[in-house]
């Protein structure tokens, strides 16, 4: 309790209203920041992936009380990319990525520069060939463009979003204010591509924003959403968190991330970001 006194006496003496004007207006700032250098800067992502192995046919037997239920079994597949971002036609940012391992394995013939001269091109089809390759390593419960999660709250979108204020907490020892937000207008902001990756689908974004206390700058954007497939309830959460950079702008640092299908966790991602350098330079580490 004595850790949160300051929160309190500093959200009594500006106010839910006054927070939350701030937190808007950075966001809004950081987001535009992120939006003017993305594209020119090229990193490595790893993914490491967990999936649930399908449940086994039923098979009737007697009752054993005694007899503990089996855990589940896990698939796990890492895949190592160099990560960067694109604007494809409609002036949208998208993650684009190019596979250099997969399990370990070096994907032949892929360079580490070879993204940098792909972003660096106009070559709209050869940036679509990198999206539709991705999809084909095989990743399942794939979610599309967390790195870039902070463009939500660009200037021109954030109005579509409502906030309010949650609570107050650390991270890594610093104070950070928590609102919750949620999408009221405009289009959806988030493709999930369903199972198998043969569709996918726009749904709407609600989640929360950490921000520190003393400056406002948003360190952890959350998201979450829930739609039917298939006669189930399906649920993706993530967590994104950022950091500033050398040059300028907040850049994403970790994303976690895991699907539900009625309750019951079928997939975990974990992954990281780093190495951020500009087009043309190597940027693993």
């Amino acid at each position: 309790m004595l850790r949160l006194l300051p929160f309190l006496i500093a959200v009594t003496l500006l106010g839910a209203d006054n927070q939350i004007q701030r937190t808007t207006e950075r966001l809004a700032a950081e987001a535009t920041a992120f939006q003017s250098i993305a594209s020119r800067l090229v990193g490595r992502e790893t993914i490491q992936q967990k999936t649930r192995k399908s449940a086994p046919r039923l098979r009737i037997r007697v009752a054993d009380p005694e007899r503990a239920p089996a855990e589940p079994e896990w698939l796990t597949r890492t895949l190592v990319s160099e990560y960067g971002y694109t604007n494809f036609a409609g002036g949208a940012l998208h993650e684009l990525r190019q596979v250099l391992t997969v399990d370990g394995k070096a994907v032949k013939g892929k360079g580490p520069q070879e993204l940098a001269r792909i972003i660096s091109t106009a070559d709209e089809k050869r940036k679509q060939e990198l999206v539709k390759a991705f999809e084909g390593y095989g990743l399942q419960g794939a979610v599309n463009d967390f790195g870039q999660i902070l463009l939500l709250f660009s200037p021109r979108n954030i109005v579509r979003y409502e906030f309010v204020l949650n609570s107050l907490d650390f991270v890594d020892s610093i104070s950070v204010v928590v609102f919750d937000y949620r999408q009221i207008d405009g289009p959806n902001a988030m493709t999930v591509v369903k199972a198998g990756g043969n569709s996918a689908e726009q749904v709407r974004m609600e989640g929360q924003v950490w921000v520190r206390l003393d400056n406002y700058l948003p360190v952890r954007v959350t998201m979450a959403t829930t739609q039917r497939q298939k006669n189930r309830t399906v649920r993706h959460e993530a967590v994104v968190n950022y950091a500033p950079s050398e040059y300028g702008t907040l850049l994403p640092v970790d994303l976690h991330h895991r699907e539900s299908w009625d309750d019951t966790v079928v997939v975990y991602n974990d992954v990281r970001y780093e190495g951020f350098k500009p087009l043309g330079t190597d940027s693993k580490k």
